[in-house]
């Protein structure tokens, strides 16, 4: 301690029963850092009488054995706010998975396999859909394994016409699909115009080459060059034939690793995901507030769609964060990470306000960085708009400043960067943004020229680069929505955007875009113009630069 502020330790080697006053244990061990976050949390709440609180948390991991949540009792205030930071120059990291071992080796389809037995995943309480080796994301067998299949047709009038209501099933040539073991945890996913489909397998005639899908199509199936879908299948064991790849068989229980060469049971880390969500600011009683996270490193989490949900229709919208700030006032994540999620990397929900997410790496995620928005959005599927929200959501003030958001959609390709729904008053200022599927910056959650609470956002001064690589059309290194009056879109750096059939822009205007600024924006390289207009008025465009573009 000092006397302007309170400064408590955690340590993986630590003892939740010592006070956290030093940061490593005394001579005789009767005294040192704390163990746990949780710990940690206990022991703010205990001691802290108005000063600033610091928690430092020594280098190494710390395994969640459940969401990291604090609620407004955790609350610091504007004079002495709660600090949870990494101790200076070590890098702690926080992880939702578990660790496996007990491997046993053999032979599957011929090749070097380690077999590893989980009674939790046999038992049912224990399922997922990524695994990390050596801290890199492994990929589960799939086929084709480089491109893609097309479907050969879908059944006379299986499209509704309307979204949602497309072919619950589809024809596939010859081949291509099979009645594959635990043919219920094969997913197929079908790529159609702005977003992607996840479909489980319900049945597969291979005589009349037609599959039948759990849930019906969130489209006709038919891409935007006129011609049946594009599709890949996932988690097929039968598949299961180069070094990397993994299955994981949920009757038994039994998870197949095939090692990379020089990979050794013995030296090797395999994590699996356990947790949905890693740290959560609940302040749906009570605000949260003034609590600041720095330097810390946040890994290992798994979300995933049910067998019946077919997935969102746009921006992976519904898909959560792995950090969720909900409720939270004036609190900072600074300098941490994000990486190895099947979502979202970070969530901002009403009615938070001045949240503010600096100088953070969001990477190697299922879906995109940051999602702000607010409970109860529209969906396109139904047309909906919400317009009866309370002045509350008017002012979320979110700030996504100097951070590199990249490496996305690795599960979810239609997710974005960043992601601005139904929102006002936020800044997404300085950002590194590449290497996504679909767009790099997203605001706008209204259609035409409905109400709308998107306005006075700031767009400025970000570096935005390889969106779109050739997998999905209608979308734009940044891609407004709706009408959004007072917002700037200021001295962003766009280029390579690729596009699959149509779209492809540096800045794409779509649907009742308007009272909008543009302007002292660099777009180049872009699949079509640099600027495209779908329809919209009252807009500014000015002092902008486009070249190779190859719509001009």
């Amino acid at each position: 301690m000092v006397a302007d502020r309170l400064i408590l330790y955690v340590a993986p080697d630590g003892d939740d029963a010592h006070t956290g006053n030093l940061p490593e244990p005394n001579a005789d061990g009767t005294d040192g850092p704390l163990a746990t976050p949780a710990g940690a949390g206990a022991r703010v709440r205990a001691v802290r009488d108005g000063r600033p609180v610091r928690v430092l948390f020594r280098e190494g991991t710390y395994v969640l054995p459940a969401t990291w949540t604090f609620t407004a009792e955790d609350s610091g205030t504007a004079e002495a706010p709660v600090t949870y930071g990494a101790y200076p120059g070590e890098a702690p990291e926080f992880s939702g998975g578990r660790r496996i071992g007990g491997w046993m080796t053999g032979e599957v389809n011929g090749k070097p396999c380690w077999m590893a037995h989980l009674p939790e995943v046999a038992a049912g309480e224990w399922y997922f859909t990524q695994l990390f080796v050596n801290g890199e994301r492994r990929n589960r067998p799939r086929v084709p394994k480089t491109g893609c299949y097309r479907f050969a047709g879908v059944p006379d009038g299986s499209w509704g016409g309307q979204w949602g209501q497309g072919p619950d099933s589809a024809f596939f040539a010859p081949g291509e699909l099979r009645n594959w073991s635990n043919l219920a945890d094969v997913e197929l996913i079908a790529y159609q115009l702005w977003f992607e489909t996840h479909h489980h397998l319900a049945a597969v005639d291979e005589e009349a080459g037609i599959a039948r899908f759990y849930a019906r199509s969130l489209g006709s199936l038919v891409d935007e060059k006129g011609q049946p879908a594009r599709y890949i299948v996932e988690n097929v064991f039968e598949a299961l034939s180069e070094p990397g790849e993994w299955y994981l068989d949920r009757p038994t229980g039994t998870l197949y690793y095939l090692p990379l060469p020089g990979e050794t049971p013995e030296e090797t880390a395999v994590i699996a995901p356990r947790l949905e969500c890693l740290l959560r600011l609940d302040g749906t009683d009570a605000p949260v507030r003034y609590l600041r996270f720095e330097n810390l490193a946040f890994r290992h989490a798994e979300w995933r769609l049910a067998p019946d949900n077919p997935g969102p229709v746009q921006a992976a919208f519904f898909v959560p964060g792995a950090l969720i700030l909900q409720g939270a006032e004036h609190c900072v994540l600074y300098g941490c990470s994000v990486a190895q999620v099947s979502q979202y990397a970070i969530e901002v929900l009403k009615p938070s306000c001045d949240v503010r997410i600096l100088a953070c790496a969001l990477h190697d995620l299922g879906a995109g960085g940051v999602k702000i928005g607010h409970e109860g959005l529209g969906s396109r599927l139904d047309g909906e708009t919400e317009t009866d929200q309370p002045a509350d959501a008017r002012g979320m003030r979110t700030t996504v400043s100097d951070c590199r958001i990249y490496d996305g959609g690795r599960i979810f390709p239609s997710a974005i960067g960043v992601w601005v729904g139904n929102s006002g008053r936020n800044r997404v200022r300085h950002n590194a943004i590449f290497n996504h599927y679909y767009s790099g910056i997203s605001c706008g959650w209204t259609w035409g020229y409905a109400p709308t609470l998107t306005m006075d956002n700031r767009i400025e001064y970000n570096h935005i680069h390889t969106c779109g690589q050739g997998l999905l059309s209608d979308l734009g290194g940044i891609y407004l929505l709706g009408t959004q009056p007072g917002t700037i879109i200021r001295g962003n750096l766009i280029h390579d955007i690729a596009k699959y059939g149509y779209g492809g822009w540096g800045i794409y205007t779509d649907e009742g875009s308007s009272e909008i600024r543009i302007e002292g924006n660099i777009v180049y390289r872009t699949a079509e113009e640099g600027f495209f207009q779908h329809y919209g008025k009252d807009n500014v465009v000015r002092n902008n630069f486009f070249a190779d573009c190859d719509g001009f």
